[in-house]
């Protein structure tokens, strides 16, 4: 399961262009958070960022430090396999190192390393503890930790629950995939065997194609909310465009594309899923971080929003 895990992080940062889980809409706001942390951090600076995904914070690390004139050594690791975007500039590329297969429960760092450590929305993926536990170890004395984490009535949040109900509905028995199943397992013995007039002439196969239009147009309707509208919109392009190649391909080969499809769904419904679990996690730093010895003088805390849609909640430990 973790491996499998692993696999659909790492598929989806090879899909995903600069920004993290979702949180493209908030850049400015983070962007702006961030900068605040690094305006305390001094000009030779050690930094390090967990759960780097595509290495949207070490990015803007690089940035501040060439702007600044700062010389800042800069890490991001991953437990997936990370894909900085290919359009950051080589003088910031030169400013990071990133090490994918690394957890943050196992930093392979010595003790004060750092003389900062980050994680945007990447703590609470892990076992939070343990996490935490090393991010504070590898922590120079007086060093800053700065944590965004999920938080359960976020609108992040909330998109993942809709994205679970809507992909649940597409992936169940009479949803959108497995009356494309049953359409295809008709329709491209018809097509490569007596052709287009034999298929318009064959009852099943009409009554298999009313059925798929109607777990689309059930699908639609079923959609609450515009911010999910893309997903649907592609999914079903996805579906239809494998369904539409029966003419051309063989059946294993259109079975396999159908397959992929899926898998892909699959896959961005479990990472809806780990998001859910992780906003819950998330709810509970403050007591991990008390139960490490973190006075509570040292922590402080406050809610981030983008316009009135809370995005999560911010740590910041000093030392």
């Amino acid at each position: 399961a973790e491996v499998d895990r692993v696999q659909h992080w790492s598929t989806y940062w090879r899909s995903q262009d600069a920004h993290s889980r979702g949180t493209a809409p908030y850049g400015e706001v983070l962007e702006s958070l961030w900068q605040q942390l690094f305006e305390r951090t001094g000009r030779d600076a050690s930094v390090l960022d967990v759960g780097t995904g595509n290495g949207d914070v070490a990015i803007l690390m690089a940035r501040y430090s060439v702007a600044g004139g700062l010389d800042w050594d800069i890490t991001g690791v991953d437990f997936a396999e990370i894909h900085p975007p290919e359009r950051v500039s080589p003088a910031l590329r030169e400013q990071m190192t990133f090490l994918s297969g690394t957890r943050v429960e196992d930093l392979p760092f010595d003790d004060g390393t750092f003389d900062l450590v980050t994680s945007q929305f990447a703590v609470e993926y892990a076992h939070l503890d343990s996490a935490l536990s090393e991010c504070l170890r590898v922590l120079k004395p007086e060093a800053q930790l700065g944590l965004l984490a999920h938080c359960e009535d976020s609108g992040l949040v909330r998109g993942s629950r809709g994205t679970i109900d809507v992909l649940d509905r597409a992936l169940d028995n009479g949803g959108v995939f497995d009356c494309a199943a049953q359409l295809i397992q008709r329709v491209q013995p018809l097509l490569s065997g007596m052709g287009v007039e034999a298929l318009k002439k064959d009852p099943l196969a009409n009554r298999l194609r009313v059925a798929f239009n109607e777990a689309i147009d059930q699908l639609q309707k079923s959609v609450t909310s515009r911010a999910l509208v893309p997903l649907v919109d592609q999914m079903l392009a996805d579906t239809t465009s494998v369904v539409q190649s029966c003419n051309q391909l063989s059946m294993a080969d259109v079975e396999e594309q159908l397959a992929q499809v899926r898998s892909k769904y699959v896959d961005s419904r479990q990472r809806a899923l780990d998001q859910l679990e992780a906003a819950s996690t998330g709810e509970k730093i403050p007591e991990a971080l008390e139960a490490l010895g973190i006075a509570e003088d040292r922590i402080h805390s406050e809610d981030v929003y983008f316009n009135t849609d809370r995005i999560g909640r911010y740590f910041l430990v000093t030392g």
